[in-house]
């Protein structure tokens, strides 16, 4: 086989083994449009009569490798330079200039190793760091949307409260606690649960409808201070249709930056 057909069947595979690899690693299909463009105006200009069908391909395959690595990060150009070093060995030993034992072969193909490492290690880095945006940004999301359905007032609080215990919906009910909060509420029931101790008290509702009709939060047992609110829901009074006492609240923004309100600190109505 001809040195100069070796080479170019060396250059299409490399170049396609970094297209291959760069979508990949960013997900990205656009590049292979611009591929096909410039194979299409290539082909236009007469380039598979001068060049042949391999060298043509090649040229389209680069342009969409330069599109895919201007948009990368430092790895992407460092796989690139793995395979500038691993074609340069290919050239230097197919046209015989220098031997496969020569130091500049052994030293070409050395830098190409390590890079397809360094890169290698950074593609994992980065798919690690796109999976952790992912992770925070579907947090953030959850968090949002918890805002929204809770209450968007301190006020509203212990009414939502009264719903969802009346309404046993307890893991509803819990949403309107921190983690810092349920845990206080539910040791302070003696459960090993937010959910567990707001069961309990749904259990001491005898008519749900009643027991939201009846319940009024009195304006005296309501503080404010700018968006945190403390409120003392203790002995209300519903005609014995539910639980009248359900602990001093004290409620601040929800973090999730929807206007929700939530328990951040729960303790008995003793205290």
């Amino acid at each position: 086989m001809r040195p100069r057909v070796v080479l170019r069947a060396a250059a299409l595979v490399i170049a396609a083994g970094v297209a291959l690899v760069a979508q990949a690693a960013s997900g990205d299909w656009i590049p292979w449009l611009w591929g096909v463009g410039a194979l299409f105006v290539v082909v236009l200009l007469g380039a598979r009569q001068r060049w042949g069908a391999t060298v043509t391909a090649t040229v389209a395959l680069v342009v969409a490798d330069l599109v895919w690595l201007l948009a990368m990060p430092w790895w992407g150009w460092v796989f690139l330079l793995s395979a500038a070093c691993a074609g340069g060995v290919v050239w230097l030993v197919y046209t015989r200039r220098v031997r496969p034992s020569h130091p500049l072969s052994i030293g070409l193909a050395v830098a190409a190793g390590v890079a397809v490492v360094a890169a290698s290690i950074g593609a994992v880095l980065h798919a690690q760091a796109a999976a952790e945006a992912e992770r925070r940004a579907a947090a953030a999301q959850r968090q949002e949307s918890i805002s929204r359905i809770l209450p968007h007032s301190p006020s509203a609080v212990p009414s939502f409260l009264v719903r969802t215990i009346a309404e046993d919906e307890p893991r509803s009910a819990c949403l309107a606690f921190t983690r810092q909060a349920a845990a206080e509420f539910a040791a302070a029931h003696r459960q090993a649960t937010c959910e567990s101790a707001i069961r309990g008290l749904t259990a001491e509702v005898s008519d749900p409808i009643d027991y939201q009709n009846a319940f009024w939060m009195p304006g005296s047992q309501q503080s404010y201070d700018g968006e945190t609110a403390t409120l003392r829901v203790c002995d209300i009074d519903v005609a014995g249709t539910g639980p009248g006492s359900l602990g001093q609240l004290t409620i601040a923004p929800h973090d999730g930056g929807a206007g929700g309100f939530e328990i951040t600190r729960w303790q008995p109505c003793g205290q």
